[in-house]
């Protein structure tokens, strides 16, 4: 018997019996009726629990963490919702492929589900050293918030580097909060952060950048205009990812990686043509004065973006000056 001609419940048992997402895939593109039947999300969710039932007995037998069967169940569902392809047959791994937009906005079934979502970064999170506080920012001069753990994801082409911390305490006024509210977790990108506060309710904001007497968002809109802008989320520094990538990565667990520590530093993005709205002391830029690009990338010994501009003079790319922007608040919403 051909197996088009099978009833859609044992087609369903065929999707849900493929070892991994490659398989999945590839019979799902055999014929439109496979297709439908590979959309149903009762189908996705049942072949990602069958996928990540290994992951969940090996996460308990190293961590004994043990989540109960709703629990799991809630953990695949939100997996499946989130639409990504899984690359890893650990859901610690897995994890770092959904975009915080999914933390915000799938509708978790409990508490207990969501907790468990969120701690799925805590086991890869470096804590903070007795002799130096893990601080937002990392400079001392006007700290933001103090966290316990900090989870330090890598960019990649699809995704901006985020950074997941956990116990975080506001150490000054902030918007709508005040000095020592407390945040369970809070999901850090240059340009937006979601807090999760005690009872895991969510909070979105907008982190604000300091240096001289600006201050502005990561859209920079009182420091610069430009004609176009490159998202580049490249290393400024050469050397092997920790995170493995391609077919053989599949069966990685999390203990097989290197050490969790601060990736390299990255040039997020490049302006072109643009015309600096400020006067800015370093380098003597004044307003009106135009750069044929400003590049935006992380420093590499703290947490400060900085701002280069350059002009391009017979080929040759020159450094005019230059802003080191630090988080100085969040704008709340």
């Amino acid at each position: 018997m051909a197996v088009y001609t099978l009833p859609t419940e044992l087609i369903s048992q065929v999707f849900t019996d493929l070892a991994s997402p490659n398989d999945f895939f590839n019979l799902q593109l055999a014929s439109k009726s496979f297709n439908a039947i590979s959309d149903v999300p009762s189908v996705r969710r049942a072949f990602l629990e069958k996928l990540f039932t290994p992951s969940r007995k090996h996460i308990l037998a190293t961590t004994k963490e043990q989540w109960s069967d709703e629990t799991f169940k809630g953990i695949c569902a939100f997996l499946e919702s989130s639409n990504i392809k899984p690359a890893y047959t650990d859901i610690r791994l897995v994890i770092q492929q959904v975009p915080t937009s999914h933390f915000c906005n799938f509708l978790y079934p409990s508490n207990d589900v969501k907790r468990a979502i969120l701690n799925l970064f805590k086991s890869q999170a470096l804590p903070a050293q007795s002799s130096k506080p893990l601080t937002i920012p990392t400079l001392d001069n006007d700290i933001l918030a103090q966290a316990e753990y900090v989870f330090y994801q890598e960019a990649t082409s699809h995704m901006a580097p985020r950074r997941i911390f956990y116990n975080v305490t506001l150490k000054k006024d902030s918007d709508k909060f005040s000095r020592d509210q407390h945040f369970y977790a809070i999901f850090h990108h240059i340009d937006c952060l979601v807090a999760f506060d005690d009872d895991l309710n969510m909070h979105a904001g907008i982190p604000q950048y300091k240096d001289e007497s600006i201050i502005t968002s990561a859209a920079w809109e009182s420091l610069l205009s430009s004609e176009s802008v490159e998202i580049n989320n490249m290393p400024t520094a050469g050397g092997p990812r920790r995170m493995p990538v391609g077919e053989e990565a599949f069966s990685c667990t999390l203990e097989d990686l290197p050490k969790p520590e601060k990736p390299k530093p990255c040039l997020l993005r490049t302006f072109s043509n643009c015309e600096l709205l400020t006067d800015i002391a370093k380098g003597g830029l004044k307003k009106g004065q135009q750069f044929d690009y400003v590049f935006m990338y992380e420093h590499e010994d703290d947490d400060s973006i900085c701002m280069e501009f350059c002009t391009a003079d017979d080929g040759a790319v020159t450094p005019r000056g230059y802003l080191l922007m630090t988080e100085n608040n969040i704008r709340w919403q």
